[in-house]
């Protein structure tokens, strides 16, 4: 054996030590946190229709081998969002974020004043408003009549600490979201639902989420009209705004459930229990991801699509309209179960959610 083999060798088995006494270590080896519990509320102001407000209250513990003077977050993004008077409090104390990034500025830093020691826990409350009607993308929706979330970046995505063998995550052990709407909204969001609780005017719906086995927050509301449509396959549920055509919910469902199936024995099981598919029309227009500018746009949530008004006026049965459907339908793979980061949704995300059709 060459001198310059066994070095490449030697390398390899210590580097193959080190990480196995970091993975069998008790104790921590370097900086790190855990996200132990996170409340999270959504309501719309009665006041301010198309406005939505998200106060998020994140329990953390300090899990590393030193104290920590500030932790990294990903913000909502304002211009993407409409996201406005954004306050964030540590322990009851208001900090202001500062900027960390140059290329991101969302990427902000929460300085810790007292630092934070080792095995303490933090309880760290942001909340601000979001008025969507200018964004650039249709995984936020607001209006009246109803209102949509699905997108990772529109709640606080905490950071891992910079440093070797550094912890930390963006999913808690438990969260409890609760959205708040009028009694005459339905509400379909992931995890357990729990009893609602009267907020006013309004109606809290409740929902305990295990990330181990939900998807990740999600939320469909409105003053919607349900339609259940059963087929060989599985069954269809159509939100809408207005009644739609009897003939053609019966095919939009039979293709749509063959299509769902078709997908299940290509890719596997989207879900662990039996699930419906859910087709809702969106309160407003939809920017037309990777079509022409005029035609139907969509967006997508764990075994259903959002498509927009313009799509239920040419027809729920319309070719192009179920191609639109089916294209949101295959990220409950690609977008929902894998989990690409934001800036490479459009390979990862949209991308492979084109090769799946």
């Amino acid at each position: 054996m060459s001198a310059e083999s066994r070095v490449r060798l030697l390398f390899t088995a210590l580097l193959g030590a080190g990480i196995f006494l970091a993975c069998g270590c008790a104790h921590p080896l370097g900086p790190g946190f855990h996200l132990d519990v996170r409340q999270a509320t959504i309501s719309v102001p009665g006041a301010t229709p198309g406005r939505m407000h998200i106060h998020v209250i994140d329990e953390l513990g300090n899990t590393g081998d030193r104290p920590l003077h500030s932790l990294e977050v990903r913000l909502p993004e304002g211009p993407a969002f409409g996201g406005q008077n954004l306050r964030v409090s540590i322990e009851g104390v208001q900090v202001k974020p500062q900027r960390s990034s140059e290329v991101d500025a969302r990427m902000m830093r929460a300085p810790f004043e007292p630092e934070w020691n080792q095995n303490e826990k933090r309880k760290i409350v942001t909340e601000w408003d979001l008025q969507p009607e200018n964004a650039v993308r249709g995984t936020i929706v607001a209006s009246p009549n109803g209102f949509f979330i699905a997108d990772e970046t529109a709640f606080p995505l905490w950071q891992t600490p910079h440093g070797l063998f550094a912890t930390g995550g963006t999913d808690p052990d438990k969260e409890l979201l609760a959205v708040s709407a009028p009694p005459d909204f339905r509400v379909l969001a992931p995890g357990k639902p729990l009893k609602p609780q009267a907020d006013g005017s309004e109606i809290a719906r409740r929902f305990l989420i295990n990330p181990d086995v939900d998807s990740r927050t999600y939320v469909v509301a409105g003053r919607y009209q349900e339609k259940t449509v059963r087929t060989r396959e599985g069954e269809v549920r159509f939100w809408t705004y207005r009644p739609i055509d009897e003939s053609d919910a019966q095919m939009a469902a039979a293709r749509l459930s063959r299509s769902m199936k078709t997908l299940e024995e290509f890719f596997g099981a989207a879900s662990d229990g039996k699930t419906s598919v859910r087709i809702a029309e969106a309160p407003v227009e939809l920017p037309a991801e990777l079509r022409s500018a005029g035609e139907p746009g969509g967006a997508s949530f764990p075994h259903g699509a959002l498509l927009d008004p313009q799509a239920f006026q040419l027809g729920i049965a319309n070719e192009s309209v179920l191609q639109l459907a089916e294209y949101e339908l295959t990220r409950t793979w690609f977008g929902w179960r894998v989990r690409p980061r934001p800036e490479a949704q459009i390979l990862m995300g949209r991308g492979t959610g084109l090769f799946g059709l």
